[in-house]
């Protein structure tokens, strides 16, 4: 996900955006589309995907922290 600025979203990148938007998509399907970002002055589908990643990572060490201290 996110390894280039293409506004074509591949297949993994469109399956992400369907599963977090999944309550609100009423039968849209992000396959095949172009899309845009935009956010405080950051328009960067790589710079999105990237911190899409972080945040993930970011919870996954947290839930290993709290299984550990449970030992």
């Amino acid at each position: 996900m996110g390894i280039d600025n293409s506004p074509l979203l591949n297949s993994y990148e469109s399956e992400y955006l369907n599963v977090v938007f999944k309550d609100s998509l009423n039968g849209f399907d992000f396959h095949g589309k172009k899309i845009g970002f935009i956010n405080s002055g950051e328009n960067s589908k790589f710079l999105y995907f990237d911190m899409q990643k972080s945040i993930f990572l970011i919870k996954i060490i947290f839930v290993i922290m709290v299984l550990i201290s449970k030992v």
